[in-house]
């Protein structure tokens, strides 16, 4: 007959110092440490699910940690980094709006990598022909569809120069994050803020 789990003994091994869970036992089916820590069946579990739950030998119950607080200098400024990296695609990806004035208005475009090197292709195949048509596709203001538009000279011109602007401005973001980060003035939590604040 399986036995209802509640019926069994549990025990966990923890750090002496971090409280961070070492191992789990189960009276009748593993040998206990010594200095096993005897618990319930509900905190066992909870110490399973997550390296966050830690033993609190004070109180001597579960208590929830943020591993970054664990986070030495060193690691946080990493952490940050790749945090700051993140968030330079991202705002490089986030389309770039071109007010074309007359009746085309504003018309927002990708701004992804593919994009701006298909557009640097096209305006350099096309740049010497005056009456040359680029067709490119953009949302029109107020529409959710991507429509097939048709730029002349001066259109697809300003739409480059954007393009170019929108994604300068965002590695110069970047880059002033980067300064931030990796001053040799900035504390651990000034970096904890920082890696919390860009999720």
């Amino acid at each position: 007959m399986i036995k209802d789990p509640a019926e069994y003994t549990y025990y966990c091994l923890f750090d002496p110092t971090t409280g961070k869970r070492l191992g789990s036992y189960v009276e009748g089916i593993h040998k206990i440490p010594t200095d096993a820590i005897r618990v319930s069946y509900n905190d066992f579990m909870l110490y399973a699910s997550s390296p966050n739950w830690r033993y609190d030998w004070d109180k001597k119950e579960p208590i929830f940690v943020d591993v970054k607080f664990e986070l030495n200098l060193k690691e946080l400024r990493e952490e940050a980094c790749l945090r700051s990296q993140k968030q330079t695609k991202k705002d490089i990806e986030s389309g770039v709006s071109v007010d074309f004035g007359g009746d085309l208005g504003i018309v927002k475009f990708d701004s992804d990598l593919e994009t701006q090197v298909t557009l640097m292709l096209d305006l350099n195949q096309g740049i010497d022909y005056p009456d040359k048509k680029w067709v490119v596709r953009g949302y029109i203001q107020g529409s959710t569809d991507k429509a097939v538009l048709e730029l002349n000279k001066e259109q697809i011109m300003k739409l480059s120069i954007a393009l170019t602007d929108h994604v300068n401005a965002a590695k110069q973001r970047g880059r002033e994050r980067a300064e931030y980060i990796n001053s040799t003035s900035r504390t651990v939590e000034e970096l904890y803020n920082f890696v919390n604040n860009n999720l």
